[in-house]
Order: C-alpha cells, then structure tokens, then sequence
C-alpha cells in the first residue's frame, strides 16, 4: 500500500517536472523551432496521466482486498 502511494507521488513530481521544463527550457515555449527534445512535452503528460490512473486503480484493489479479507465470513 505505501508502495502504491508512493508510486502515486513520483507520478506528481514527474508532472511537476514536466512542466518545469515546459516552461523553462522548451525551445518551442521560447518562440523558436520545433526541436527533437520536445517530444519529452508530449511522452511526459500521457506517461504522468498513466502511472497515476494505474496507482489509483492499484491503491483501490488493494483497499478492497483488504476490506474484503476483513469481513470475509
């Protein structure tokens, strides 16, 4: 469980890293051409959007597990 968060978390900080680097270092963002390195813009959001779909499904099953082994019969 605290793994499953944790995954939760680094998928928040690689998001926020994306995004730093978006706005800071991004060669298109600087009003210049389209360079090779930003194909990062786009794998990092729909990367973040899965890592963080699928820690949250995990973190679910695994509480439902859990509730479930408590009040199984």
């Amino acid at each position: 469980m605290a793994g499953l968060i944790w995954l939760y978390i680094m998928s928040v900080v690689i998001a926020f890293l994306g995004m730093k680097y978006k706005y800071a270092f991004s060669t298109r963002y600087k009003g210049e051409n389209f360079t090779n390195k930003d194909w990062e813009l786009v794998l990092i959001p729909f990367l973040n959007t899965f890592i963080m779909f699928a820690a949250v499904g995990l973190i679910i099953f695994d509480l439902a597990i859990k509730i479930a082994d408590r009040y199984d019969a």
